[in-house]
């Protein structure tokens, strides 16, 4: 089977991680399978795509959109806050006034046409309108099935093969404040295309598949669960987690960690004000949070709207920054990883989400978990037979209340990490794989009898 996996975008962060593990999975899975991979041409110059299992399987081939004008790497508050025009924000406050509404776009829409003919060039578009090479979407034409691991902020694309694609999450429909209208514009048509087009569209959980169909009915018929499997798949010695932690200057199972990024749903205020909670009722804190992902670094700095509340908080707490809470931004995989393996308890207090990517590494390497008592996180545990402490995200208190459990019944959480390690043993990315395989070709059918009822 020859599949090209397309990734647009320049992000080395989860979806990248999640990407790289199942091409590694499906080249380990055996039978004859060919993987072109479409990857960003950033991801693959800044030598972020990693030698897969066996390299004779796979080609990676850059794609690049030469009208996009900006990136989410480099400024990831545009993914996260949004841009809202001053045409935009007129249009927006005239949507009511019909008539209003419509001469103001016609006019917008004319003056914009006359000032590309005078600069004579297209001006230039923002990253989440992707649009894949007309040389690329002729070639995507041949292969036995598409496969797009992240078909969001790529504009609609018509292409000849069986199509694919994973459907993460629906965060825009909870957390608009992750995004701006335009984006969320964008996305909406770009997701309302794609779930009626792919072939097949593959979830993560039943409940992100109860989403998918409540929102994009059109997928309805075409959706498989596949659980997704832990992102760490690099070997690591014991020499370079050491030196990780030594870079951070961090100790060994003396600290909290939450991977995470500075959106909204990531509710960091919500771990951050169980920390407050817990050195006020003991006096000290006696292991500091750890925060990695995009935008961490700048905690406490007033630098991102979404974490003003957070801010704000801990100006006035009992908090220490630096000390008893610490954001270490953007960390690569290896690193990610080596603190994953060293952390006390791995944490997150999320809203909103598809699973826990950080909770399944954590479990991998039997280092204990608390997370959100959310229905998705809830779910894995069911599916996957692990282990792990839950409170309600929504109140500190219960945050607190748990986490000082954990810390306080050491041997009890080293009891339930250990049980899940073994149970996550053997569901790995090649398991995962055979998923993916046996989707791939349900799709391929579903293209050839689509294409013979027309």
């Amino acid at each position: 089977m020859r599949i090209a996996v397309v990734y647009h975008l320049p992000n080395p962060g989860g979806i990248t991680r999640f990407t790289h593990a199942l091409i590694d999975g499906l080249l380990a899975s055996g039978g004859e399978i060919a993987v072109d991979y479409y990857v960003s041409e950033r991801l693959l110059r800044e030598d972020r795509v990693p030698r897969f299992a066996d390299g004779a399987a796979v080609r990676s081939i850059a794609i690049l959109d030469p009208d996009v004008i900006d990136s989410p790497i480099d400024e990831p508050g545009v993914a996260t806050v949004g841009r809202t025009s001053p045409v935009h924000w007129v249009s927006g406050r005239l949507a009511s006034h019909r008539l209003l509404h419509t001469a103001v776009r016609a006019l917008y829409l004319v003056a914009r046409a006359a000032t590309w003919r005078i600069i004579g060039r297209h001006p230039g578009k923002p990253w989440y309108k992707f649009t894949l090479p007309r040389d690329v979407v002729a070639a995507l034409g041949t292969y036995d099935v598409v496969y797009f691991p992240f078909p969001y902020y790529i504009q609609p694309t018509a292409i000849g093969a069986p199509v694919v694609a994973t459907f993460h999450d629906l965060n825009h429909k909870y957390f608009r404040a992750n995004f701006g209208r335009a984006i969320r514009g964008a996305l909406e048509r770009q997701l309302r295309f794609w779930t009626g087009r792919a072939d097949a569209a593959v979830v993560s959980t039943r409940f992100v598949e109860s989403d998918l169909l409540r929102y994009y009915p059109g997928a309805a018929g075409r959706t498989s669960v596949v659980y997704v499997a832990p992102y760490s798949i690099a070997p690591m010695s014991e020499a370079t987690r050491l030196e990780a932690l030594a870079r951070f200057g961090l100790r060994d199972a003396e600290f909290l960690l939450y991977p995470s990024n500075h959106s909204h749903h990531k509710n960091l205020v919500g771990l951050v004000k169980a920390a407050d909670l817990m050195k006020r009722w003991d006096g000290h804190l006696p292991f500091p949070i750890v925060f990695t992902g995009f935008g961490t670094d700048g905690l406490g700095t007033g630098k991102w709207p979404a974490f003003a509340a957070l801010d704000e908080f801990l100006a006035s707490s009992s908090l220490d920054l630096g000390v008893d809470v610490r954001g270490l931004g953007f960390v690569s995989d290896e690193e990610v990883d080596a603190l994953t393996r060293s952390a006390r308890i791995v944490v997150s207090t999320s809203l909103y989400e598809a699973g826990c990517g950080p909770a399944l590494d954590a479990w991998k390497f039997g280092v204990p978990v608390a997370f959100s008592n959310i229905p998705p996180f809830v779910e894995q545990l069911e599916a996957l037979g692990v282990e792990a402490r839950m409170f309600d995200p929504r109140d500190p208190e219960d945050i607190a209340r748990v986490l000082e459990q954990a810390l306080s019944d050491r041997e009890g959480s080293l009891a339930m990490a250990e049980r899940s390690r073994k149970a996550i043993a053997g569901y790995g990315w090649e398991r995962a794989a055979q998923g993916y395989l046996r989707i791939f070709s349900e799709a391929i059918e579903h293209h050839r009898a689509k294409g013979a009822r027309r």
